[in-house]
């Protein structure tokens, strides 16, 4: 076992000193199995009441954490209904020797996570930064308060049919959606607005990509649509198109004629899988932006 998941149990062992954190989550890398050697460790502390900054310094304290900076929550999320409170605590914790580990701290409280999720089930909410949280209340490693955690993932299961629905609706279709940047992407090419091109093809793709989650029934795992790690969120997806990562990258990688037909292909596959998934769903101005 990786041995900063214990380092974290310790961490939510001190938290849970106090009676109004309810659970303790584990996401990032280290709770995937798949961090690196300098991988740090992302915390999510859930308070059923929001404690003072006082309250929260102690807590640091005794779990051995020192604050180097801070990230405010409403700078980096648009939709703050969970992030309703403090910063994201960068810290520090002392290992033996001279080592120590990167730990990143956020504070949520269990109203707003129940309202995120009320908005996603009920409202089918499509907004990555909601999906984020669920990724890792799904994906993560419940340190502390299992019954909640357990409770949230129960809710959450099966992925909303609704929230699928529309989220290719919202990708693909539309003025926003694929079809009038398909053709924007040849005038591009024509005009040789390079610059314009390629802001238009990573639009282009990034839609792909949150359509290809949702029909696989897959949360967002980060609000980010630069997509880190693209090759591992596509391949969470079972039912993807062949090599489809690897295509992606060829759609940027190739001489622009070339790049093209590789967009026009990726495009093509999705629309064919939501087609498969939605057969009621007219697609067919899509489907003519491609073969334009």
């Amino acid at each position: 076992m990786d041995q900063r998941i214990e380092h974290a149990r310790q961490i939510a062992a001190c938290f849970a000193t106090d009676e109004r954190v309810s659970a303790v989550i584990l996401g990032g890398s280290v709770a995937r199995g798949e961090a690196r050697d300098d991988s740090d460790i992302d915390v999510g502390v859930f308070w059923s009441e929001l404690p003072s900054s006082d309250d929260v310094r102690a807590l640091d304290a005794l779990a051995g954490l020192t604050v180097h900076r801070t990230v405010s929550n409403t700078d980096r999320f648009e939709h703050a209904i969970v992030r309703q409170f403090g910063d994201i605590r960068i810290c520090s914790l002392a290992l033996s020797g001279a080592d120590t580990l990167v730990v990143d701290v956020e504070d949520q409280s269990v109203s707003g996570t129940d309202v995120l999720i009320s908005q996603v089930l009920d409202d089918l909410v499509t907004s990555l930064d909601h999906q984020e949280l669920i990724s890792v209340i799904q994906g993560g490693i419940a340190l502390h308060g299992e019954p909640l955690v357990d409770a949230w993932r129960n809710a959450l299961t099966p992925y909303p049919e609704g929230l699928r629905r529309k989220t290719v609706e919202e990708q693909m279709l539309g003025t926003r959606g694929v079809a009038a940047r398909m053709r924007r992407q040849t005038d591009h090419l024509a005009r040789g607005d390079w610059l314009w091109l390629l802001d238009e093809r990573i639009r282009i793709v990034q839609r792909l990509v949150v359509t290809l989650m949702a029909l696989n029934r897959v949360w967002a795992p980060t609000r980010n649509e630069r997509f880190k790690h693209l090759t591992r969120i596509v391949g969470a997806c079972e039912e993807t198109p062949a090599d489809y990562a690897a295509r992606i990258g060829k759609a940027f990688q190739s001489e622009p004629q070339a790049a093209m037909r590789h967009l026009r292909d990726l495009v093509s596959d999705v629309l064919d899988q939501a087609g498969q998934a939605f057969p009621d769903i007219d697609m067919s101005d899509e489907r003519d932006a491609v073969r334009a």
